[in-house]
């Protein structure tokens, strides 16, 4: 059977079944598919189903990957998403079960997801990716980039990253301590909900002034729903404590407030219903109402 595929289209359409998630080059017993470099644009369902392919490399030109590109390509160990991808799409590389390393270089990715009839599906959902590591160029980690990545107890963070997105990197369960770099300034809701065995956040974002999404009629804050939170530790250079940033962790006890702290969002402590030890060393400090 066909074993190789040049592929050089900068963007085509190809013919998919949408239905069965293939394409006319999902094939079992594709080994290698060189990509050429002037391709912009991988195709939906392109190689699906691709069991036996271990390597892929997407070019540096490249724009976007579809929906469910590399669905099933079971060998894959590896994936280094480049500096000029946009958007990739849901399912671009479910059931990878191989899939252990995620290198995202994509300085300003705005899309990692589809919603098919209500339901959002992430671009590495279901996925065991135990380390991603995002590039020193990386700008921003679009919603839901992450999300459903349960094995990952690895992130490198870049060292421009501004920007993490809501949901990006929910249900992660394999992560057990989480840094939060000086950079930061805005996290997305729920960007770290429901990872169950996250238990330690070291949060040194300096300014990060927003720490939500608003959700039709509700308010999404980044760590709810199932998770061991019971450490927080605030970094030194640390100004700001934002809005919501850990409403509902139900199992802090204890929080410290750093000697430079001059902000504390309302609500950032709400509903910490273990917490019965606070330490506030702030010399020049707003605090916001609510803030309980």
């Amino acid at each position: 059977g066909l074993n190789t595929i040049d592929y050089d289209a900068e963007r085509c359409d190809i013919f998919t079944d949408p239905v069965k998630k293939r394409s006319i080059f999902s094939n079992e017993a594709l080994l290698n598919v060189n990509l050429g470099p002037d391709v912009k644009l991988v195709p939906d369902f392109a190689f699906a189903g691709c069991s036996r392919l271990a390597l892929i490399t997407i070019p540096e030109k490249c724009e976007q990957i579809g929906k469910y590109a590399f669905q099933g390509c079971t060998a894959l160990r590896k994936i280094v998403i480049p500096e000029n991808i946009k958007t990739i799409g849901g399912g671009a590389f479910e059931g990878c079960t191989g899939l252990t390393d995620i290198t995202f270089n994509a300085i300003n990715c705005l899309s990692m997801k589809s919603v098919e009839k209500g339901v959002t599906y992430s671009a590495f959902m279901n996925t065991p990716a135990t380390k991603i590591t995002i590039g020193p160029k990386v700008e921003q980690i679009p919603d839901f980039a992450f999300f459903g990545c349960t094995m990952t107890n690895e992130i490198k963070w870049g060292k421009t990253l501004s920007k993490i997105g809501a949901m990006a990197f929910a249900h992660v369960n394999g992560l057990m301590e989480l840094t939060i770099p000086e950079h930061i300034t805005s996290i997305g809701g729920g960007a770290f909900s429901d990872c169950e065995n996250l238990a330690i956040v070291n949060f040194n974002a300096i300014n990060c002034v927003g720490a939500f999404s608003l959700a039709s009629d509700t308010t999404i804050y980044p760590f709810g729903g199932k998770n061991k939170l019971k450490d927080v530790y605030f970094g030194k250079k640390v100004k700001t404590i934002p809005e919501g940033i850990f409403k509902g962790c139900e199992q802090i006890k204890l929080i410290e407030i750093p000697a430079g702290i001059t902000t504390i969002g309302a609500l950032a402590f709400a509903d910490c219903v273990m917490l019965t030890n606070v330490y506030f060393n702030a010399t020049n400090c707003e605090v916001a109402s609510g803030t309980a």
